[in-house]
C-alpha cells in the first residue's frame, strides 16, 4: 500500500520562506520523533543507601526524521526539486521550524531551533520514473531540534491574555501602587527626594516547563527591581533612566536587551538577565520603581510561549 502524504507538517527557514511538505511536487511521507525529547539522568551513590540516588536530569535535542519524497518533470525537474531540497536544509537557510497544523481541530505547534544533520545525501536507487514523464526522489533528512519542547502557538487564551506576532501570550499593566508620602512618624526605608511605586502581575503559564519570556518596559521609570514570587528570579537596572515612549525588550531567550531609543542596553542590567523564567502556573510578578513610573503610564509587558513536552 502506497504511503500518502503528511498533509499536517511544514518547515520554515530562518528567511521566514515557508515549505509545506503536502504539495505535487515536495512531500513528507514520515515523520519521527515528534513524542518525547531524549532525557539525560544523573545519579550518586550514597555510603548508607542500596544503588542510586536521583538527583537531577536535563532534556536533550529532539531528533526528527523526516522521508521527503518529490517528484519533477523529466530529470531537469528531479534535480531542481533536489536543489530546493537542499537550500531549505542548508546551514544557511537555519534555525528552521518545523510546524505541526491540524486545521479541522483548530491546532498549531511548532519546533524551533532546528538544524539538519544528516541522511539527505540521496541515491540512484531511490529513484523511479512513471509513465507520466515525472521523475520521483525519496530520501531521509534528520534535523536536531536544540529547543526540544513544542510551542502551541494559538493555545486558548485567559482573561485579559492577548496573542503577538509570533504566538506569545501576553499580558501587561500599568496600574501602580504608590508609597505614601512621608507621614510622622515613619518607618524605613524611604527614599529620600523621590516616590516609588509597586506594579504587579500575573503571568499564568499554561504550558509543562518553565519558559523563558520576553520582557518589555516602557517609561518612563528611573531604578527598578523585577522579581518573579514564583521561583524568585529577578532583574534590575543600574543607573539608567527609561524616558517617557521609550520602551525596553528584555529578550531572555535571544540573551538580548534593546531600547527603541538607544539601542542595546544589556550592560545596564544585573540578575537573572539570562535564565529569568515562568514556572509552569501562576506567576506572581512584581515590578518595583522609583522616581517617574509614579505617574502611572509605566507599563510592564510580558509575553512567553506555552510550551509542552511532546505531542
Amino acid at each position: 500500500m502506497p504511503r500518502l502524504p503528511l498533509l499536517e507538517f511544514e518547515l520554515e527557514d530562518d528567511d521566514g520562506n515557508v515549505y509545506p511538505l503536502a504539495t505535487d511536487t515536495h512531500n513528507a511521507l514520515e515523520v519521527s520523533g515528534l513524542g518525547m525529547p531524549p532525557i539525560r539522568h544523573w545519579t550518586t551513590r550514597s555510603p548508607y543507601s542500596h544503588g542510586r540516588t536521583h538527583w537531577g536530569f536535563a532534556y536533550g535535542a529532539r531528533m526528527v526524521n523526516l522521508v521527503l519524497a518529490g517528484k519533477g518533470c523529466g530529470r531537469g525537474g528531479m534535480y531542481e526539486m533536489r536543489r530546493t531540497n537542499i537550500g531549505m536544509l542548508s546551514p544557511e537557510s537555519s534555525p528552521l521550524k518545523l510546524r505541526l497544523r491540524v486545521p479541522e481541530d483548530d491546532l498549531v505547534y511548532e519546533l524551533h531551533d532546528g538544524w539538519y544533520q544528516n541522511g539527505y545525501e540521496l541515491s540512484s536507487a531511490d529513484r523511479s520514473y512513471d509513465p507520466s514523464g515525472q521523475w520521483n526522489q525519496v530520501g531521509g533528512a534528520q534535523v536536531e531540534f536544540e529547543d526540544p519542547f513544542w510551542k502551541w502557538t494559538n493555545s486558548p487564551l485567559d482573561v485579559g491574555e492577548t496573542r503577538d506576532a509570533d504566538g506569545r501570550t501576553c499580558v501587561e499593566s500599568s496600574t501602580w501602587v504608590i508609597a505614601a508620602a512621608m507621614v510622622m512618624p515613619f518607618t524605613g526605608p524611604y527614599l529620600m527626594g523621590c516616590s516609588p511605586g509597586t506594579l504587579t502581575l500575573t503571568a499564568t503559564n499554561d504550558g509543562s516547563a518553565a519558559v523563558l519570556p520576553v520582557l518589555t518596559l516602557e517609561g518612563p521609570t528611573d531604578d527598578w527591581v523585577l522579581s518573579n514570587g514564583a521561583n524568585d528570579d529577578y532583574i534590575y537596572s543600574d543607573g539608567i533612566s527609561i524616558a517617557a515612549g521609550e520602551t525596553w525588550t528584555i529578550d531572555v531567550p535571544a540573551k538580548t536587551a534593546t531600547s527603541d531609543v538607544a539601542g542595546d542596553v544589556s550592560t545596564y542590567l544585573r540578575g537573572d538577565t539570562a535564565t529569568f523564567e515562568l514556572d509552569p502556573g501562576a506567576n506572581a510578578l512584581t515590578l518595583y520603581s522609583s522616581g517617574s513610573a509614579v505617574n502611572g503610564t509605566t507599563t510592564l509587558g510580558v509575553c512567553w510561549h506555552l510550551e509542552i513536552l511532546g505531542t
